[in-house]
């Protein structure tokens, strides 16, 4: 749950990657500088950065395609 609020306390490098992923969305795509800072301090670097773009627009452009086409939601099986 910690994650999904922008946050992950329990390990250093990933709470600099929910910040970054949280301010980026929350910012409409344009992460606070002291986030970004924050980023890299914890050891990752630009291949890392554009790793994390690319996730966020290959999930726009889902939603965006998903949304426009009107297609339903998949349900994941197992559950």
């Amino acid at each position: 749950m910690e994650v999904k609020e922008g946050t992950a306390g329990f390990d250093h490098r990933l709470n600099a990657l929910a910040h970054l992923v949280h301010s980026s969305l929350i910012n409409r795509t344009r992460a606070d500088q002291t986030v970004l800072d924050e980023f890299f301090e914890a050891g990752y670097g630009l291949p890392h950065l554009l790793d994390v773009a690319m996730a966020i627009a290959d999930n726009v452009i889902s939603n965006i395609v998903s949304n426009t086409l009107h297609l339903p939601a998949e349900k994941p099986t197992g559950w």
